[in-house]
């Protein structure tokens, strides 16, 4: 089990079943205007009660969720206190790792990345040493 975190356009040189081109699009999907907003309020991910508390709630059915969909879909063996170990996932917008750091609990291997360097940050302090 491991937990990584990184901004979104750094190179990822530990990931062998992802390569990265060395052209950059001329088009870009990220908003500068969104990017800006979850700039501002990367100190609050791990407030449950705050801004992101829908997303703390959430939790409690995703989780669940997608752990049987990946056990449904694999022939790994279950381990019933790490279900997810040897399942390697990507958390593409991890935004403070509120998804990420609950999956990696249950023996996945997570790589978080976002395009807020903030939120990275967040991540990367709140993480549990143990899931490191």
């Amino acid at each position: 089990m491991s937990i990584l975190f990184y901004r979104f356009f750094r190179c990822i040189p530990r990931l062998r079943s992802i390569t990265l081109s060395s052209r950059q699009s001329s088009t870009s999907s990220i908003d500068p205007a969104e990017i800006n907003r979850f700039r501002q309020l990367s100190s609050a991910w791990w407030n449950e009660t705050g801004e992101y508390a829908a997303l703390h709630s959430l939790n409690q059915l995703r989780i669940p969720f997608i752990r049987e969909q990946l056990l449904q879909s694999s022939s790994k063996t279950n381990d019933p206190i790490k279900p997810l170990k040897d399942f390697q996932l990507l958390d593409i917008g991890c935004g403070g790792g509120i998804l990420t750091e609950p999956l990696a609990r249950l023996g996945a291997s997570v790589l978080g990345i976002d395009a807020v360097s903030e939120n990275i940050s967040t991540a990367e302090f709140h993480a549990d040493p143990i899931l490191k």
